[in-house]
């Protein structure tokens, strides 16, 4: 996994990467992970690539196992950790994506650019599952 994270991260779009990542060595508040060969390996990939994670909350027992790491954080906003859905042992995390259109069709105009914030979904989420 390392190396993936080495090649998306050289994409020069906004990349989100969400899931449960099943590793609860990792302090993400302190930036500080066990020094396993997976937690600290791990946790040095993302951050040395540029990666924010913006979980902030535990989302089983007292671990943050379900993460949201993007390398653009602007583009997420109003992260939080909620009940669980059905019988489910890990929380929700609902947040809400920001996309920036460039252009608009404005008064039969032809394409202009336009700062228009919307709610979208992003097409180049990745899923994390281990």
């Amino acid at each position: 996994m390392a190396n993936y994270i080495d090649v998306i991260s050289l994409s020069k779009h906004p990349i989100v990467m969400l899931g449960d990542l099943n590793l609860p060595k990792i302090d993400w508040l302190y930036l500080a992970a066990q020094n396993d060969g997976i937690h600290n390996l791990l946790l040095y990939q993302f951050v040395s690539n540029g990666f924010t994670q913006l979980v902030t909350d535990p989302t089983r027992a007292d671990n943050i196992l379900d993460i949201i790491l993007t390398n653009e954080s602007t583009i997420i906003s109003k992260v939080s950790v909620c009940e669980p859905l059905s019988n489910s042992d890990h929380s929700q995390v609902q947040f809400c994506v920001n996309v920036i259109s460039e252009y608009s069709v404005v008064d039969n105009t032809p394409l202009v650019k336009k700062q228009d914030t919307k709610l979208l979904t992003i097409a180049s989420l990745i899923i994390i599952r281990f």
